[in-house]
């Protein structure tokens, strides 16, 4: 007596060999290498744009209208600094040496990742004194020259930061779910 056809097709399936081969060491470390290096290119853009900020905040408070406006100003210069010495911290360390192993690497890998994670208080206190700068800056656009500054001067002004708080928040909620991806692609590799 010969098996039914559906035995025959689940030997002949669990017969097969396995079409996804397991990553070399190399392929891991170019990954993790090519992470790094996509963090690094991308921290020091951030780091550029900030310091010409830093250069455009001086030349803007040597030619404020009033002097709380040139206090905002001098006062984004060492926010911008926080924000870049902040940062340090987020920048990736040296790859393993060249002989570590998958697991070091793997290791390595999903470490970075997670140290790239968004945590609210970390960005609150970053982002804090660049808020206290730009909010003198706002305070000293209204003085009592300005006084007829009604809601619709500072319309947009709301409206843009009301905006930029949206995009943050998505862009910090997609950038978790692709960390939390590639986390948990890690830790499948790890587990086969």
């Amino acid at each position: 007596m010969s098996p039914p056809p559906d035995d025959q097709l689940k030997a002949l399936w669990q017969g097969q060999e396995t079409e996804t081969k397991p990553m070399t060491v190399e392929a891991i470390r170019a990954r993790a290498g090519a992470y790094r290096n996509r963090l690094r290119r991308g921290y020091l853009t951030a780091s550029v744009l900030w310091a010409a900020e830093t250069v455009f905040f001086a030349i803007a408070a040597w030619q404020a209208r009033n002097g709380i406006i040139r206090l905002g100003d001098l006062l984004m210069i060492p926010a911008l600094a926080w924000m870049i010495w902040r940062t340090r911290q987020r920048w990736p360390t040296a790859l393993p040496e060249t002989g570590a192993s998958a697991a070091v690497l793997i290791d390595f890998h999903r470490n970075e990742l997670i140290r790239q994670r968004f945590r609210l208080w970390t960005m609150a206190i970053t982002l804090a004194p660049v808020l206290l700068a730009a909010g003198v800056m706002a305070v000293g656009m209204h003085t009592q020259e300005d006084d007829q500054l009604t809601l619709a001067h500072w319309g947009p002004l709301i409206a843009l930061t009301a905006v930029w708080v949206v995009l943050l928040a998505w862009m910090v909620r997609r950038q978790q779910r692709k960390l939390q991806r590639e986390i948990a692609e890690l830790d499948a590799t790890r587990t086969e």
